[in-house]
């Protein structure tokens, strides 16, 4: 088992941006973006092998029916210990940005891949994609509605790791 370290999480990296560049299918990744600082990462993720095969599965099981419009944005993906995961779309131009029924095969695809053990609390990643052609995101990262409305709840910025806790049960 590989420990999560920067040497071993830059190698995954330039592996997904060779992986990726590859991809011809109606779902494109670009990038991955940590939402948690690194040193929280390190702590959570037992197996950065795992952690890799996990996105990588991730990408293989999220693709779309097409023909469509193109589209950016981002999975927000957040695994908690006992291997539970839960996805939130972010794409720019909102909700409009996406047809409700390739939304929904999205998000339903998602959830059929087994979600890797974490530690300590949650993890809390996400995958810059373009749907039919569409470019990475210029957004540095995403910031899903539901994450927005409980910060404006709670009345204070929430780290994203607080942030998932508050709404796991709400979707």
């Amino acid at each position: 088992m590989r420990t999560f370290t920067r040497r071993a999480f830059a190698s995954v990296m330039l592996a997904f941006a060779a992986w990726g560049a590859q991809a011809a299918d109606a779902l494109t990744m670009h990038s991955v973006v940590l939402l948690q600082p690194d040193a929280l990462m390190k702590e959570r993720v037992q197996d950065v092998d795992r952690f890799s095969a996990y996105i990588k599965a991730l990408v293989r099981e999220a693709q779309v029916p097409g023909p469509g419009a193109a589209a950016s944005g981002f999975i927000v993906v957040a695994l908690r210990p006992g291997a539970q995961s839960r996805f939130w779309l972010d794409f720019d131009g909102g909700e409009a940005a996406l047809n409700p029924m390739v939304r929904a095969a999205l998000l339903k695809q998602l959830t059929h891949v087994p979600a890797i053990e974490v530690r300590q609390g949650p993890v809390v990643f996400a995958l810059n994609v373009g749907l039919y052609g569409g470019k990475p995101s210029p957004r540095i990262a995403p910031s899903p509605q539901e994450f927005r409305e409980a910060s404006k709840q709670a009345g204070r910025p929430l780290e994203v790791g607080e942030l998932v806790e508050r709404i796991w049960n709400e979707q």
